[in-house]
């Protein structure tokens, strides 16, 4: 049994098995029951059956619907269209076991489909026009668009994303077929979705697949989330198969037992003249701290010339050079691991804070937070500090000062990565010491004592430091003079 013939088992199995679960959504939680539901990112609503209408947001041009938890179940189809690429996010658990069908549109008609444009899946690129009889027909839009053929009846290139689309083939009258659109992108990077295949004259491309994203604490899918590309209609130069689109599945466990399938479109078949080429494969992300499971991822590139309609333009005359567009990409992203290691250079004042950090393959910043408590409150450095996008381990550490002395403090390492993953690595707590003890004062200097007085002998005195012989005084009585004395 071919995995096509499986996933359309699936579908209707689902579809029997859930006729009793009924369909209910609130602010809080999305639960879908069996039912047939649309999802329109242009206008931002989901609609189906309960009445079920909800609004989502533009988030950087993608539409967003979130909820505290999602529940998909068996026999619930969603059908996504529009410009923008759809993602929903559950804070909780996410399941999904019905079916997300985010392809792009098929062209169909014989030699005669030049109205309208086939639009890719949400935030997918849509075909290329047709002009039968003219020379307008165009490529596919978006970044890997497949090419217009240079005559009318040469075939239109397939659309490329995570493959290159295949060469429209041409009839032999000396034209050049549509160029192969080429891959472009990385899931891990930005959400994406696919781009159209090439018109031509006689029929119009089809659409590139959308872009899909589911996120959750936990995510478990076991059913299918489509984003094929589109195939190209038959014509006297047939037009290219759209690309496969993108879908990305994040959340710290993911476990997928169901199908992600994001193949290229098949190119429509030429007869008598170019067949179209069939479109690359799409893109499928995991994203992780834990893959339980993968399930099937289905990437593969679309054949050239394949799509027909009976009894008109058989025959295989503008073969393209190439049969198939080229197989998409499956990529698996662990989230960056953060490690806490111990402080060094404790002092009164400071300390230095040290961990690991390993990028797992993707751009990842780093910080530590800390503080007095578990609450932490102050990180260092403030602003980015990178530490590269290898799967090395990274020694990292930042010096703190100004801590206060004989204080407990708590801190740990944190990882930010391109991913979408906040890590916190665990808790340590170092005690700074007490400040050491102030320093004794110096005495005051000595006062000088005051010099001896000399003493000297007896009989001498000292004079100008020296010691002296004292000098005799004789005393000197005058005559009183007779009659001096008044008389009695």
């Amino acid at each position: 049994m071919s995995k096509r013939t499986r996933i359309g088992l699936i579908v209707a199995l689902g579809a029997l098995l859930a006729l009793t679960v009924q369909a209910s959504a609130s602010a809080a939680d999305l639960v879908l029951g069996s039912g047939a539901y649309t999802v329109d990112t242009t206008a931002l609503k989901l609609t189906g059956p309960g009445p079920t209408e909800i609004t989502g947001v533009d988030e950087g041009g993608i539409a967003v619907f979130r909820f505290d938890n999602v529940n998909i179940a068996s026999g619930a189809t969603i059908t996504a269209t529009g410009l923008r690429p759809l993602k929903i996010v559950a804070a909780g658990d996410l399941t999904m076991a019905g079916t997300i069908n985010g392809s792009g549109q098929n062209s169909n008609d014989c030699c005669g489909d030049t109205v309208g444009a086939h639009p890719g899946g949400p935030g997918g690129g849509s075909g290329g026009s047709a002009d039968a009889g003219g020379s307008a027909w165009s490529s596919g839009s978006g970044p890997g668009g497949g090419g217009k053929a240079t005559a009318s009846n040469d075939g239109g290139g397939g659309g490329g994303f995570g493959g290159n689309g295949a060469r429209g083939g041409v009839n032999g009258g000396g034209g050049v077929g549509g160029a192969a659109g080429l891959a472009y992108g990385n899931l891990n990077l930005a959400l994406q979705g696919g781009s159209g295949g090439s018109g031509s004259g006689f029929a119009q491309g089809g659409g590139g697949g959308g872009a899909i994203a589911l996120f959750g604490h936990t995510v478990a899918i076991t059913g299918i989330v489509f984003a094929d590309g589109g195939g190209g209609a038959v014509g006297l130069g047939a037009s290219g198969g759209g690309s496969g689109g993108g879908i990305i599945v994040h959340g710290d466990a993911v476990e997928v037992t169901g199908f992600l399938v994001a193949r290229g479109g098949d190119g429509g078949r030429g007869g008598c003249c170019g067949d179209g080429g069939g479109g690359g494969g799409g893109r499928i992300a995991y994203q992780y701290r834990t893959l339980v499971a993968s399930g099937s991822a289905l990437v593969n590139g679309g054949t050239s010339g394949a799509r027909s309609t009976t009894g008109c333009c058989t025959g295989t005359i503008g073969q393209s050079l190439d049969p198939i567009g080229a197989p998409g990409v499956v990529t698996k992203a662990e989230a960056a691991r953060a490690t806490t290691g111990p402080a060094t250079a404790v002092s009164s004042s400071g300390a230095t804070l040290n961990g690991t950090v390993n990028p797992s393959a993707n751009p990842t910043d780093y910080y530590f937070e800390y503080g007095t408590t578990g609450a932490y409150g102050s990180r260092i450095p403030a602003g980015p500090a990178s530490v590269g996008t290898d799967s090395a381990d990274h020694v990292v550490s930042q010096a703190l000062t100004g801590l206060s002395p004989n204080t407990t403090y708590h801190y740990r390492l944190v990882t930010v990565d391109g991913i979408g993953f906040t890590t916190f690595g665990s808790d340590i707590g170092f005690t700074t010491p007490a400040a050491p003890a102030a320093a004794a004062p110096a005495p005051p200097p000595a006062k000088p004592s005051p010099a001896k007085r000399k003493k000297c002998k007896k009989g001498k005195k000292l004079k100008h430091g020296k010691c002296v012989k004292k000098k005799k005084h004789h005393r000197h009585h005058k005559s009183r003079q007779a009659g001096s004395r008044p008389a009695s």
